[in-house]
Formats: structure tokens, sequence, C-alpha cells
């Protein structure tokens, strides 16, 4: 859980920074199947969402996309930021590849580096990448060529193709093909010290590390604080829905009419306002605005599994009585799936990040149909 969290953190550490560089968006795309046609070109940055996106014209600029299936048979110049179930470049990506998913292949040819959490990543043979990896997944199987540096934490790696420069490696179980050449040196950490097979080339020599045994389970003071704020979510979420059960229920009814339209612009809240906030910072008159709405951003952020929480709680609820029943059992046992979801490995740190993206979406469709309809019926009294 602690690597999933990391990924997850540093991750979004560099998304916040992708707009702040003026990579603003120049191409706003979202639906079910997404696609850029061979031939076709999208000048600048996109930002894309959807079920299936497939990319295979050219993207100008970076490529920024949230779907379940990803495939980029085409070129994008810049880098490809990506969270998907599975991640498939077939084609070529002139930037880095930062990436979240179930599954990661590089079959194609990568410029830069490889930045990645995942439960598969591989490189089969053919598979170019010209800069370094920083992977945390459950299996690698690396048969391509890595012209820059290795940094792989997981549970087993297979290694057979080129490493140009070092490898620093951390799993229970490595595998060396007799076809692998690394260049560098090679530093494992793991229970055994692996077998070197007949024909396997490391030039710079390598190093193996016993890791250290952990004595004993979890603390309880851990425990005590994991339990302490699922209750203060739990607490707040039934004060938010008592008082507004219209507002919970209305947001539901979003992520179930609109789930990628949620997705859309939840994904650009997520990304976009930090960096208007800080830019607010910047200003003197801006301040009070900053403190403002980081306020509101914050408790968006908060607020967003409680309403998730609510809609798959009431799904779920829906399924085993006709009857409807109080928003509040939809948020205990949301609530508690979620929970549960989010302490699963490598299936954690998508969630929660899946959760706050929905739910910031849904909760800003709401308010503003909420708006909507306060300002319509104001125009009605008054004529």
């Amino acid at each position: 859980m602690g690597k999933g969290i990391k990924f997850l953190s540093l991750f979004l550490v560099l998304t916040f920074l992708w707009p702040s560089v003026g990579a603003y968006p120049a191409q706003l795309r979202g639906g079910e199947t997404v696609s850029l046609a061979e031939g076709e070109r999208w000048s600048g940055n996109a930002m894309v969402t959807g079920e299936t996106v497939r990319i295979s014209g050219t993207v100008g600029g970076d490529l920024l996309c949230l779907a379940r299936g990803l495939t980029v048979e085409g070129n994008v110049r810049q880098d490809l930021w990506g969270i998907a179930e599975e991640i498939d470049l077939l084609g070529q990506v002139g930037g880095d590849l930062r990436g979240m998913g179930r599954r990661i292949m590089v079959r194609g040819e990568l410029g830069g580096d490889l930045l990645a959490g995942c439960q598969v990543l591989s490189l089969p043979k053919g598979g170019v990448i010209g800069g370094e990896v920083r992977v945390g997944c459950k299996e690698a199987e690396l048969n391509g060529t890595i012209k820059g540096d290795v940094h792989i934490s997981a549970q087993t790696i297979w290694l057979g193709g080129g490493i140009e420069g070092d490898a620093y490696l951390k799993a229970k179980r490595i595998i060396l093909s007799p076809t692998v050449i690394i260049k560098g040196k090679l530093n494992y950490k793991g229970p055994t010290e692996m077998a070197i097979p007949e024909g396997a080339k490391i030039q710079g020599g390598y190093q193996w590390v016993r890791p250290e045994v952990k004595k004993g389970g979890r603390g309880m003071l851990s425990i005590f604080l994991e339990v302490a704020l699922f209750l203060g979510l739990l607490i707040v979420g039934i004060i938010a829905v008592s008082l507004s059960q219209r507002n919970a229920l209305l947001v539901s009814q979003t992520l179930a009419s609109s789930p990628w339209k949620s997705l859309g612009w939840g994904l650009l809240v997520l990304i976009c306002l930090p960096v208007a906030i800080f830019i607010l910072l910047l200003t003197v008159i801006g301040l009070p605005l900053a403190v403002f709405v980081l306020f509101g951003y914050i408790l968006g952020l908060y607020l967003s599994k409680i309403f998730v929480g609510v809609f798959i709680g009431g799904k779920i609820l829906g399924i085993f009585f006709k009857k409807s029943l109080s928003p509040i059992w939809s948020l205990v046992l949301g609530l508690i799936i979620l929970t549960l979801l989010a302490k699963v490995p490598y299936l954690g740190w998508p969630v929660r990040i899946l959760t706050l993206i929905f739910g910031l979406g849904a909760l800003l469709i709401s308010r503003r149909a909420l708006w909507l309809q306060a300002r319509a019926k104001g125009a009605n009294l008054g004529g």
C-alpha cells in the first residue's frame, strides 16, 4: 500500500505541474469512444477522456488521457500522461510517459523517461525506451531496449533485453535470460541471490542485498488513526446527507446520467484549479480569493468521496431492495466498499484518484444545474 501511495503522490505532483508550464490543452475531447485517425493531427496539447481512446494520427504537444483503454498507434510529439486500465504504446512518444493502470505495454518507441505505477509492465522485443525507467508494479517483463537507468520495485522481474545504464531492482524473484545485456552495474534486493545464466552479460558487475526482516505487524496507533478517519468521514457524510438529501441524490443522478462528462470536468478541476490558486497567491489583490477557492477545493475533495459513496451504495442496495431506502444507508455501504477497495494492493490508488475525479466532476455539474434552476426561477418571478 505504501508503494501505491508513493507513486500516486508522485504522479499527482507531476500532473499539477503540467499546466503550470503553459501546457493548457488546445483540444478537449470526451465520449464513449474517442479516436484520432491516421493522417489527422491535433495541434498543441490535448486532454481526452473516454471508454476507449485510440490515437492513430499525430498529437503536436502533450496528451493527457483518462480512459479504460488507451492505444497509441500514431505519434505524440511531447509527453504522454495516461490513467487507464490498459495503456498500449505501439507508435511513438517523443517525450516522457507518465502512467497508471493495470497493464502498461511499450511496444513502440518512447523517446524520454517512463514513470509508472501498474500491475504489469511489458517491454517486448523491439520496444525502445530512450530515457530512464522508474516503475512500481507487480510484474515487469523487459525484453526490449532501455537506454537509461532502470529503477523497478516489483514482486517478479524478467530481464531479457538490453539496458545501457545501471539497473536498481527490488523484487521477490528476479529472472535473467541468457540474452540480457546490462552495460552498467546491477544492484538488486531480494530474499535470495539470483542465478546468472550462461550468456548473460553484466558489464558493470552486480551486487545483491538481502532485505531486512521487519518484526511485528501494524501498530495500534496506525489502526486507530485509520478507524478514526473513517468514522470522521462517515459522520460528516451523515450530517451532509441529512441536511440536504436533495443535493446528495442530485450528485448521484449526475454520476449515473453523465459519467464521462463528470470524468472530464473532474479531471480538469483536479489539475487546473491548484495552478489557478497558486497564481492568485502570488498577487496581493488575489490573496483573499485564493484562500476562499482553496477552502472550496479542499472541501470538494473531501465531499467527493461522500457523494461517490452514496452513488455506489445506492446502486448496490437497488439490486436487493425494490423500495427506495434512505441515502444514509447508501452512504454507509458505499464508504465501506471504497475503504476496502483502497486497501487492495495495486488497486487502491486508482480507486482513490478516480473517486476524486468522478466526485468533483459530478459535484460541479450538479451545482451548476441548481444554479441555473435558481436563476430561471428568479427570472420567472421577476417577470
